[in-house]
């Protein structure tokens, strides 16, 4: 089980791409306070609530998909049952929401749209945190039995040459030895023991906004390489090491750093807007800048 968070403005490209019957063979399986006559009447009953809310990210929008493995054992009804569930752990509760199943794939998937803005008015928080997304996915596929997400971990190595091959040595290799280091200067050290190296790129103010790893004369940018091996996504990964977040949490920091080597392709996204392109999400691609890290000189 794997799954994609986002948020956005803009309810209208997001309800008919997720509601399209024609190219995704898109079924309801479930709907809380709103509309389902039409595309139109969820929309509008979106907008209702959301009206008056000073963010704009008040669009909620959750994909959830599952190994081909475990197609015998998601019927409609435990798939709502495990969506309802993830979004009781995600904090998504008193609001409105639409889960529709598409069966456009191989795989079994579902979208989740739903209003950041709950039936109190109130923006929900805590919603968009990706490595809580990361333990709640985890502990949901070990409570009901689902495969865990292979992704780079089916590709066969002795297959790859020349910019692939450099490319998934930097990438197992990272993977290996992140849960142990300490800091990027850690980090650095360990990689330079397997011929690696990185250096930070900078923006115009001066600030560290991004990370090149280098092998064998090749570079790759760390978005490159796979979303958990960005700047921002490291910077907070050690961030975390350096509080003393195991006294709290026990082994739940470790739980999340496999996860995330387990299952790299587990994104937190925010869009420019519901979208409804004819990509896996609805949303616009152009999500390469989405986050805004948190900067250091």
């Amino acid at each position: 089980m794997i799954a994609k968070i986002k948020s956005g403005k803009g309810f209208g490209g997001l309800v008919n791409y997720a509601n399209d019957i024609k190219d995704k063979n898109t079924k309801i399986l479930h709907a809380y306070g709103v509309s389902t006559t039409s595309n139109a009447t969820v929309i509008a009953s979106f907008k209702c609530q959301s009206q008056g809310c000073k963010s704009d990210r008040y669009v909620g929008h959750l994909m959830l998909a599952f190994s081909p493995k475990d197609t015998d054992k998601l019927n409609d009804n435990r798939m709502v049952e495990i969506a309802q569930e993830y979004m009781k752990r995600m904090n998504i509760t008193d609001t409105q929401y639409v889960i529709y199943r598409h069966y456009d794939k191989a795989h079994p998937h579902l979208h989740i749209v739903y209003n950041r803005v709950n039936n109190k008015k109130k923006l929900i928080k805590g919603d968009q945190n990706f490595r809580k997304s990361a333990l709640v996915t985890k502990q949901l596929t070990k409570e009901y039995g689902l495969t865990f997400g292979s992704n780079k971990q089916a590709v066969k190595r002795d297959r790859l040459y020349g910019k692939d091959k450099i490319k998934y040595h930097i990438y197992d290799t990272t993977r290996s030895v992140l849960p142990s280091a300490k800091s990027f200067e850690d980090l650095k050290q360990k990689l330079a023991l397997n011929g690696i190296k990185f250096n930070f790129t900078r923006g115009n103010d001066g600030f560290e906004n991004g990370i090149v790893f280098s092998a064998s004369d090749i570079s790759f940018p760390g978005c490159k390489i796979d979303k958990t091996m960005t700047y921002e996504e490291l910077n907070s990964f050690f961030e975390m090491q350096s509080k003393n977040t195991k006294q709290d949490t026990g082994n739940d920091i470790i739980g999340i750093v496999t996860e995330l080597a387990l299952q790299p392709h587990i994104a937190h996204n925010i869009g420019t807007g519901a979208g409804g392109n004819n990509n896996d999400t609805g949303w616009g691609e152009d999500d390469k800048n989405r986050y805004k890290p948190k900067r250091r000189r």
